[in-house]
């Protein structure tokens, strides 16, 4: 930009700055858009917060559910030893979850 349209762009601020009640009008529009862009930031952030919320209660109940079909399995075929193991052991648990296809 050129010094003589950075002084034009100076003057004309100038002039808009002495009238008071648009400078008001200006200042009011800047708030209420910062007020907005605000708003918008803190409703999303509470969404994803609810999201992620929703997300780890119906992962955390699929896994229990998921357990406890594998506890149903091993109890049938009466393998107690496996039962214990897949308590301590989460790469043998895993490994019985394909075993199962669960």
């Amino acid at each position: 930009m050129s010094e003589a349209a950075i002084s034009k762009a100076y003057d004309a601020t100038g002039v808009f700055f002495q009238n008071k009640e648009d400078r008001m009008n200006y200042v009011n529009r800047e708030m209420a858009l910062m007020d907005y862009r605000s708003g918008i930031m803190s409703a999303e952030e509470r969404g994803e917060k609810r999201g992620e919320k929703r997300g780890m209660e119906k992962g955390q109940k699929q896994e229990a559910e998921r357990y406890s079909s594998l506890l149903r399995f091993l109890l049938l075929q009466k393998r107690m030893d496996d039962i214990v193991r897949i308590a301590e052991d989460e790469a043998y648990r895993k490994e019985l979850y394909r075993e199962f296809k669960l």
